[in-house]
């Protein structure tokens, strides 16, 4: 049986691998069939703007894995998915049924196809707050990136994407900014691989850099507008691609929609030095680590809830980062308070703790109701998770996945229990060691 990469996702989000299409959208892809066409190219077509609506739905429910677990971005996973259903309409002629078996195979064809494609490399510009990059290069997740002095002598911004800029805060970051430009030296097998190779390997060293800064760390913003991010090292508003000549490609460039000032540089009240350290220490044991791309997207996602100045986003990103900690993604509440306060002294007091950002959140995400303190409670969640990924960076539980990790929060708290299920346990391991037949001798 060839390798599979492309699968249906549960509603927890993550791949399912059991046979069969449990969770594959049979009716969307029915509809999908059912109104296509074929024009006189013989090419796939529908009327009105129902495809659209369809296909957004369908997005969302496929993904494609590589053979290291690595998802593939968005933009490859739906040129691929939709080139397998556009063959299976060509080929029924149209007004048909899609069999979501079909789809997955034929996608399966176009995803190995694709990874056997070669890798070419480009160039990812775009700037951090800090005050200065505090090394020549750091190589992470096969990227390496490196400070720029002035971006505007080799990484031109072309005069028509300048002007589409105008007289805004943008075109005024890329003039005046203090910022520190950096360039990502990034490779994928197509333009939108590379770029999103590149944009994960950028937030997962700010999450390490995020982490290591602010672990521990209380702020209140007193008589300022807007709370500050929690986090210390964003990126700049504007990111450009660029061929090895240092050419825009293909006027590639995204810009954040959020974006309203530069904030402060971030400069290090004891230097770069002991947070490098910290950082390297971090990547060398993420890097052993077998649940290593499941933790590297963790800390990826982790730092881009560090990024927002909305307090309630913060909030309601951080505590979906809990559920993922905890293996309780889609499951009952009281279990995701149970096991994230598992690893704290005073667990019960922990427990309401969260019980109370429980309920914040609910409040938010359900009646769209805010709190006053709403920087004190990011922060109060940002102290449960910050202690979780230093245990996962240090493998205290000794597991082989995040779901493990999550199970083992589970256990009871209390010491005698679990003593008495060691020793159960040993009585278990005696009695199945001597059923087993006895070795032959050499």
């Amino acid at each position: 049986m060839a390798k599979r990469y492309v699968f249906w996702r549960s509603p927890a989000g993550t791949p399912c691998r059991e046979s069969g299409d449990k969770f594959a959208p049979r009716h969307l892809l029915e509809q999908i069939g059912r109104t296509a066409s074929i024009n006189k190219d013989g090419k796939p077509q529908w009327h009105g703007f129902e495809l659209l609506e369809l296909e957004a739905a369908v997005r969302a429910t496929v993904t494609i894995i590589d053979g290291s677990k690595r998802e593939l971005n968005r933009r490859d996973t739906w040129s691929i998915v939709r080139r397998a259903i556009g063959s299976i309409i060509r080929e029924k002629g149209g007004k048909c049924s899609i069999n979501p078996e079909d789809v997955i195979e034929l996608s399966n064809i176009e995803a190995s196809k694709h990874y056997r494609r070669k890798h070419r490399t480009y160039t990812l510009v775009t700037s951090l707050s800090i005050d200065e990059f505090p090394a020549k290069q750091i190589t992470i997740r096969n990227c390496v990136i490196a400070p720029i002095m002035d971006r505007r002598r080799r990484y031109v911004v072309p005069d028509d994407v300048a002007i589409m800029f105008g007289n805004t805060r943008y075109r005024a970051h890329l003039e005046s900014t203090e910022y520190q430009h950096v360039r990502v030296r990034t490779s994928g097998r197509t333009v939108n691989e590379g770029a999103d190779n590149a944009f994960e390997a950028l937030n997962l060293l700010r999450g390490y850099w995020n982490l290591v800064a602010t672990f521990g760390s209380w702020s209140m913003s007193f008589g300022a507008r807007n709370a500050k991010s929690l986090g210390v090292v964003h990126t700049g508003p504007i990111h450009t691609l660029h061929h090895n000549d240092g050419s825009i490609v293909d006027r590639m460039y995204w810009y954040e929609t959020g974006y309203v000032e530069d904030v402060k540089l971030f400069s290090p009240k004891n230097g770069w030095e002991g947070i490098e350290r910290d950082r390297k220490w971090a990547m060398r044991k993420v890097h052993r680590l077998v649940y290593r791309n499941e933790l590297e997207n963790l800390i990826a996602l982790y730092t881009i809830a560090l990024d927002q100045s909305d307090m309630d986003l913060a909030l309601v990103q951080m505590w979906s980062i809990l559920e993922t900690l905890t293996h309780t993604v889609g499951g009952r509440y009281d279990d995701t308070v149970k096991r994230a306060s598992w690893i704290f002294q005073n667990h019960v007091l922990k427990k309401e703790q969260l019980s109370s950002l429980r309920v914040l959140r609910n409040r938010y995400v359900h009646a769209a109701r805010s709190d006053t303190g709403r920087e004190q409670i990011a922060y109060m969640i940002k102290s449960f998770i910050d202690p979780h990924l230093i245990h996962l960076i240090r493998n205290d539980f000794k597991v082989a996945s995040l779901n493990e990790y999550g199970s083992h929060l589970a256990l009871p708290k209390d010491i005698k229990i679990l003593n008495l299920r060691r020793r159960r346990l040993g009585v278990a391991c005696s009695i199945l060691e001597a059923l087993e037949p006895p070795k032959a001798a050499k």
